[in-house]
């Protein structure tokens, strides 16, 4: 009997294992998928900060008893309100593209019965040519955030 038990564990333990390790390909796709969306982090923190920084230099001017008969900080405020509106714009966009990213389950997650957004006969070679793509896209989404700094 308790060979049995013993021999029921080990099965299920190789088997367990064997559903949740993942192909070098597969590694090296949520190796690629985490290095994204910590750039996506990195980009979204910064288009925050910017926006706070607009924030704080239109609250100086407009706090400044000169304001609202100084044309020349007029025309200033008035181009922060533009740049922060141009910089929202883009973090709303920010955002609307990793809303849209097929994100690659954990292994445990997968084990618990996750679906694969990639679709169930995805081949491993497939999932990591897209997180390739979203890896492409992360680097435009630098050069326009660069942009707008």
């Amino acid at each position: 009997m308790k060979a049995k038990y013993l021999y029921v564990i080990a099965l299920s333990g190789l088997l367990t294992s064997c559903a949740t390790s993942d192909s070098e390909t597969l590694k090296r796709a949520r190796t690629i998928q985490e290095q994204t969306l910590k750039e996506y982090n990195s980009l979204d923190s910064t288009l925050a900060a910017r926006l706070n920084e607009l924030s704080a230099e239109m609250s100086t001017i407009s706090t400044d008893s000169t304001f609202a008969t100084d044309s020349t900080k007029i025309k200033a405020f008035e181009a922060l309100k533009s740049k922060q509106l141009e910089v929202e714009a883009l973090k709303q966009e920010l955002q609307n593209w990793k809303n849209e990213l097929a994100i690659l389950p954990s292994t445990e997650e997968i084990a618990n019965g996750a679906t694969n957004p990639f679709g169930d006969k995805a081949k491993d070679q497939e999932v990591l040519s897209a997180l390739k793509k979203s890896q492409e896209d992360i680097t435009t989404w630098k050069s326009k955030v660069n942009a707008v700094k």
